[in-house]
């Protein structure tokens, strides 16, 4: 398509259309290509989308109007709407001035966009007025209408270009007449017949203004005439108009501020879509740094898994049986022996427990003697030799007992014999000197000094009182003390006696045994015993030696077994807890491949995303306009994806009472209009509506941002 400038020379743009993509444009969905530098033809039945694509493309040029005022019965904008529902957008690829632009309009959303090759937005190049985007106007120099004019004819409207009857075409009308005069083929005949029809179009003009057929002077005049009557009838309707200024000032202004909201649900939306994208980008984001996890853990558990198999237990097996094989080397080892390494095999000790028990042996041969003899005693002999030994430890622990109660006994006795004297001694002076007292004031009574006899005897009474009450007291002092001391001083002894007269006894029983035995006395009996006695110990301790040996042995060979079971082989030269750390390093890689391979693995898998969900996000993200890319430089006050929706919400909520208020201003306009226009049609005269100043207050923001 070639355009014209406004002088109307040709060459003003040069437009090649590549591509047209409909997600729902009227029955149109999908994706239409053209070659720019062939012929472009479009066959099909009839009803399959050819006048649609046409019209498609010329929505993407011009947009789509939607106001109901031009259109009563149904809008461009109404008409077009997807069949089947959905987006109701397209996107045209085309080229222009050399330059190839993608134009995006959205009619849901009222939204255009126009992007380059370089990937930079240049939608603003294309703006004509404050909402209006007329990329076809700018490209091509033409305006919609002249656009369909010239070079988009609907269906059924080629008959009314060029007719298709040659003689309709060359009818005899001025136009044909013009086309024949213009004819070089024809030369001047068609000229003079050209003037003719000028002479006969002046004595007979067709004024549509003045509704008749008139010379053109007659035309002219009457046209005048007509003129001044308008040029009365416009001071009424300026009239008119200021006194519906105040409403159409407020229209205006509710229009300017539903534009402005408009635009700042634009904003919103992109923003919107930006914050979804980001949304989106980090869950995919998010996805794929988990499946990196995942397949870390997987190969974590891959070079952990020839640890899978070591026994849970075989630590806890390994530690019981090294730390109960150390305690029984322990036991094993002589009390004046030094320790040694813990390599120390316990093999060594258990192989040695039989020349330990012949070393043990001072005298093998009295050692046979001994168990020869006492090995066949009777079960009352054995009674009688441990009978003795136990009474005699007895004997000894209770006669030192006996002992020590006779000493206290006489010491306590001795106590309150002193404790008696020190009372008694004072009572005997006293007494005595009493009664001497008495006597000798008796004495004196019969003689002539009679008077100091009475002194005598005032002063010896109280003193022989006194005497005898000191040996009364002395007398009863600590008596119950004394008769418990003498009682266990002769229980002590007859104790003694008692203990005395057994041992006796147990003596002749054990010589008689003695003799019996063939034994020269019962001390060396009694040694002999105690040495039969000292041997079965020996032979006991060795004996328990060697079965601690065995255990010893079974211990390592279970130690062996629990380091084998985890894949260790075990090595002598290398001590248990060099073993210990090999073996708690493989159970704790097998505790770490069951978490992995039983929780870890399992938890992530479970967060991941399925590849239904991961292809919806990428397809979502895809089909994102491109003023979603990410913002280099986000904001550090942006909002969450949520607080966008409600403003959104809130916005369209705004936009609405906008529009509501809009409407009401603009039905009270037109009801005062059409009751002036009324009152006009009353008086005689035609009305009409002030076509500029109401066309500019009246005029809404449509769908996609264009102006009605």
């Amino acid at each position: 398509m070639r355009g014209f400038d406004r002088s109307g020379a040709a060459g003003a743009g040069r437009v090649k259309l590549l591509r047209l993509k409909a997600d729902g444009f009227g029955p149109l969905r999908g994706e239409y290509r053209f070659a720019p530098d062939r012929l472009n033809l479009v066959l099909d039945q009839n009803e399959s989308g050819k006048s649609s694509l046409l019209a498609a493309i010329a929505a993407a040029l011009y947009g789509l109007d939607g106001d109901k005022r031009t259109h009563r019965l149904l809008t461009p904008l109404e008409r077009w709407r997807p069949w089947g529902g959905g987006p109701y957008r397209i996107e045209l690829e085309l080229e222009a001035a050399g330059e190839r632009l993608t134009v995006t309009r959205d009619f849901e959303r009222g939204t255009v966009e126009v992007w380059n090759d370089r990937g930079r937005e240049v939608t603003e190049a294309y703006r004509l007025g404050k909402d209006e985007f007329a990329i076809g106007q700018v490209s091509l120099g033409l305006d919609a209408s002249e656009f369909e004019k010239c070079a988009f004819i609907r269906q059924g409207e080629l008959e009314e270009v060029v007719p298709g009857d040659e003689k309709a075409r060359r009818a005899s009308t001025l136009q044909a007449r013009l086309e024949n005069a213009a004819d070089t083929r024809v030369g001047d005949t068609n000229a003079i017949e050209a003037l003719r029809a000028l002479e006969g179009a002046a004595e007979s003009y067709a004024c549509p203004e003045l509704s008749s057929t008139l010379r053109v002077e007659t035309t002219i005049q009457r046209l005048e005439t007509k003129r001044e009557l308008l040029d009365a009838e416009i001071h009424a309707l300026e009239h008119d108009l200021e006194s519906m200024t105040p409403d159409l000032e407020e229209l205006a202004r509710v229009v300017e501020s539903e534009q402005e909201a408009r635009e700042s649900l634009a904003r919103l939306e992109t923003e919107r879509r930006r914050a979804r994208a980001a949304e989106v980008r980090d869950r995919l984001e998010q996805d794929a740094a988990r499946r990196r996890e995942v397949e870390r853990l997987r190969a974590e558990a891959e070079s952990l898994a020839p640890m899978s198999g070591v026994p849970a237990a075989a630590e806890a097996e390994f530690r019981d049986a090294v730390a109960r094989l150390d305690e029984t080397v322990r036991r094993l080892r002589p009390p004046d022996a030094v320790e040694g390494s813990e390599r120390e095999t316990p093999a060594a000790t258990a192989g040695d427990l039989e020349a330990q028990m012949r070393s043990g042996l001072e005298d093998p041969s009295r050692d046979e003697a001994l168990l020869a003899r006492f090995g066949s005693l009777l079960p009352e002999q054995r009674e009688t030799l441990r009978g003795y030994l136990n009474f005699e430890i007895e004997c000894r622990t209770e006669l030192s007992g006996l002992e020590r109660d006779r000493v206290e006994s006489r010491a306590r006795l001795r106590e309150i014999e002193a404790t008696r004297r020190s009372l008694r001694v004072p009572g005997w002076i006293l007494a005595a000197l009493g009664f001497a007292s008495t006597g000798l004031a008796a004495a004196l009574a019969l003689g002539p000094r009679a008077g100091e006899s009475l002194v005598l005897l005032f002063g010896g009474l109280p003193a022989a009182v006194l005497g005898i009450a000191l040996l009364l007291v002395a007398s009863g002092r600590r008596r119950a003390e004394r008769q418990a001391a003498r009682d266990r001083l002769r229980e002590a002894g007859e104790r003694v006696d008692s203990l005395t007269r057994r041992r006796a006894d147990n003596e002749v029983r054990l010589e008689a045994l003695a003799r019996e035995l063939g034994c020269s006395s019962p001390a060396e009996l009694l040694r002999d015993w105690r040495d039969h006695g000292e041997l079965l110990r020996r032979r006991t301790t060795l004996e328990e030696q060697r079965r601690a040996g065995e255990s010893a042995a079974g211990l390592r060979a279970r130690a062996v077994h629990a380091l084998e079971s985890a894949g260790i082989a075990y090595d002598p030269g290398r001590g248990w807890a060099d073993h210990l750390e090999d073996l708690a390093a493989r159970v704790r890689g097998a505790e770490r491949h069951a978490l992995l391979t039983l929780e870890l693995i399992p938890a992530a898998e479970r967060a991941l995303l399925d590849e239904a969900a991961v292809r919806n996000l990428k397809e979502e993200l895809a089909a994102l306009p491109g003023d979603a890319a990410p913002d280099p430089a986000p904001a550090a006050g942006s909002r969450t994806l949520a607080a966008l929706e409600q403003a959104i919400e809130e916005l369209r909520g705004v936009i609405d009472l906008l529009v509501e208020r809009r409407s009401t201003l603009r039905i009270r306009i037109e009801e005062r209009w059409r009751a002036r226009s009324r009152g006009r049609v009353a008086s005689g005269r035609r009305s009409s509506w002030p076509a500029r100043p109401c066309a500019r207050s009246l005029s809404t923001p449509t769908g996609d941002g264009r102006s009605s």
